[in-house]
C-alpha cells in the first residue's frame, strides 16, 4: 500500500553473468531500535523461548481490506463511486453550490470528504478543499507529478485492525438531507480520523531511504558491482528489521497475543504498509558449531527457518461490506535463529534478501466530542461499541479503562496520567472467589503518563483494580471494576 512513507518491486536476486556473489553478513545480535519491547511490550511480557512460540497462527478477527487513496487521485476527495465519469472527472470535479445537492442519486456518488462535509452542514466543504490542498492533487493539471504509492497506508493499514467492517447506512443531517455512505466512504473518513489523530505508536527497526530501484537499474547495467549494490542494501538503514526480533514479534503478537501489527513489507525507499494477520514457520535447519559471522554473544546453537507471512493488501473500493479473497497475500522469508544455553532467541541473520523493513503499531484514539458525529456513523454502520471507554477523573489520577473479552480470553488495557504525588501503580485481578489472578505493576512516564496492556485466561466473572501508591509505599487511591459476563 502506499503512503507519504511506501508499492514496490520485489528486489533483484539474480545474477545474468559472472561470478556467484560474495556472502555479506549482518550484524545479527538486534540494537536498540531492533530490540521487540520497542513495540511497545514490556521485555517480561515476551516469549523469547523459541520452543513455545507457535509454529503457525492467524489472527482471530482477520483485517478488513479496501483503498488506500492515493494522493495523485486526490485522497478521500475521490469520488469513487462516479461510476458514470472518468477518472479525470473524479478527481477534478467542480465543487457545486449546497442547493445544488439535493438528489439522492447525485449525493450517493459523491467523494467520502463531501458527504462527511454534507453531514456536518459545512457547505464550504472545508474537509473536501482541505484534503486536495493536502495532497496537491489539482498541481496536476499544470503539469506536476506525484507519485503513485503516496497515500494514506500509513493510516489504512492500522485502521484495518483497529476498527471493525462497516456496513452501508444512510443518515441526514439537520436540514434534512439523507446522506447514504458505503462502506468504503466510511473506511476512507476511518483512514481520515487515524492521519489526522495523534496517538501511541511503536516503531521497530529503521526506514530505508536508498532509492533501490535507482540501485538495481545500476547493478543490471554493470555501473556497478554486486558487492557495491550489497554493502549498500545490507547497511544499518536498509538491513530490515533483525531476524530474530522478527520472529520474536511475529510468534508473539500474532501467536500469543492474537494481536496485529503493521509491516512496510518492502525493504527500499518506497514504504508499503500492511496489516499482517498470520504465519507459518518450519525448522529447514541447524547448526551446533560454524556459526554465522557476527553471531550474538553466548549463541550455542542457531536454527535455519522458512516462515511465511500473511497480511493484507489493498483491494478496489466497494459499496457493501467487503469479505474480497483478493486481499490476502503473502511472502516467503528464510533466516538463521540464535539460541542461547536456554533455548532463547537472542539475536538472527537473514538468508532470504526479501525481508520486512520495519514493524510498527499504534494505538487506538478516543472519540472526542469533535468526532461524535463520525463516531455516531461508525457505531451505527458496525454497532461496535468495544472502543467505548470508561474514564476516571480524581484527583490524583485520570485514567481509561478499555477491556474486552471474548469466551476465555480478558484483555484489559489501562492509559493515562498522575499527579506528581504518586510514585507507583499496580493492577490486580481476582477471580469470583476472591483469589488473587494476577498482580501487575505500570511503568511511569517521566511525564507521568502511563499505558498498560494485560491479557488473562479467565471466562468467570473477576473483578480488576489500578491502585496508585507515594513514595512511602502508602495507597493514595484505588479504582475498581466488575466484570461479570
Amino acid at each position: 500500500m502506499k503512503t507519504s512513507l511506501m508499492v514496490a518491486l520485489f528486489y533483484f536476486t539474480t545474477m545474468s553473468c559472472g561470478e556467484l556473489p560474495k556472502s555479506h553478513s549482518i550484524k545479527s545480535a538486534w540494537d536498540f531500535a531492533n530490540a521487540p519491547e520497542r513495540m511497545g511490550i514490556l521485555k517480561s511480557d515476551l516469549n523469547f523461548h523459541f520452543s513455545d512460540l507457535p509454529k503457525k497462527s492467524s489472527l482471530s478477527k482477520k483485517p478488513w481490506s479496501g483503498g488506500y487513496w492515493p494522493n495523485y487521485l486526490g485522497g478521500i476527495s475521490y469520488r469513487w463511486n462516479y461510476s458514470r465519469y472518468s477518472e479525470k472527472e473524479r478527481v477534478y470535479y467542480e465543487i457545486k453550490k449546497p442547493s445544488d445537492y439535493k438528489d439522492e442519486d447525485e449525493i450517493n456518488q459523491l467523494s467520502p470528504a463531501e458527504k462527511f462535509d454534507l453531514l456536518v452542514d459545512n457547505y464550504r466543504f472545508d474537509l473536501t478543499e482541505k484534503e486536495r490542498k493536502r495532497t496537491s492533487v489539482m498541481k496536476q493539471l499544470k503539469g506536476e507529478k506525484i507519485p503513485t504509492w503516496y497515500g494514506l497506508c500509513h493510516a489504512w493499514a492500522p485502521a484495518t485492525l483497529l476498527y471493525e467492517n462497516p456496513n452501508p447506512i444512510s443518515l441526514k443531517n439537520s436540514n434534512g438531507v439523507e446522506i447514504a455512505f458505503g462502506s468504503s466512504d466510511i473506511k476512507a473518513l476511518l483512514t481520515y480520523y487515524l492521519h489526522e489523530k495523534s496517538s501511541t505508536t511503536h516503531f521497530v527497526s529503521r526506514r530505508c531511504n536508498v532509492d533501490d530501484i535507482a540501485l538495481k537499474e545500476q547493478l543490471e547495467k554493470g555501473t556497478i558491482t554486486y558487492d557495491e549494490y550489497a554493502d549498500k542494501m545490507d547497511s544499518a538503514e536498509c538491513e530490515g528489521i533483525n531476524a530474530g526480533a522478527f520472529h520474536i514479534l511475529l510468534t508473539n503478537m500474532i501467536g500469543l497475543k492474537d494481536e496485529g501489527f503493521i509491516a512496510d513489507v518492502t525493504r527500499g525507499q518506497e514504504v508499503w504498509n500492511q496489516a499482517v494477520h498470520g504465519y507459518q514457520s518450519k525448522v529447514i535447519g541447524k547448526k551446533q558449531n560454524n556459526f554465522s559471522k557476527d553471531a550474538a554473544k553466548g549463541t550455542v546453537k542457531e536454527i535455519k527457518i522458512a516462515t511465511t507471512m500473511y497480511y493484507t493488501i489493498e483491494v478496489g473500493t466497494s459499496w457493501e461490506l467487503e469479505k474480497n479473497p483478493d486481499s490476502n497475500a503473502s511472502l516467503s522469508y528464510t533466516y538463521w535463529l540464535e539460541l542461547d544455553e536456554s533455548d532463547n532467541i537472542i539475536g538472527g541473520s537473514w538468508v532470504s534478501e526479501e525481508r520486512p523493513d520495519f514493524l510498527w503499531n499504534m494505538s487506538k484514539p478516543i472519540f472526542s466530542e469533535e468526532d461524535k458525529i463520525l463516531q455516531n456513523l461508525y457505531e451505527k454502520s458496525t454497532g461496535d461499541l468495544s472502543h467505548r471507554k470508561e474514564f476516571v477523573d480524581s484527583k490524583n489520577i485520570k485514567l481509561v479503562w478499555s477491556l474486552k473479552r471474548n469466551k476465555v480470553k480478558l484483555k484489559l488495557k489501562i492509559e493515562g496520567n498522575v499527579s506528581s504525588e504518586v510514585d507507583q501503580i499496580k493492577i490486580f485481578i481476582w477471580d469470583e472467589k476472591k483469589k488473587l489472578i494476577q498482580s501487575n505493576k505500570v511503568d511511569i512516564n517521566y511525564d507521568g503518563s502511563f499505558e498498560k496492556e494485560i491479557s488473562t485466561w479467565s471466562w468467570k466473572p473477576i473483578k480488576v483494580a489500578l491502585v496508585s501508591y507515594n513514595r512511602s509505599g502508602q495507597k493514595i487511591s484505588e479504582h475498581q471494576k466488575s466484570l461479570n459476563s
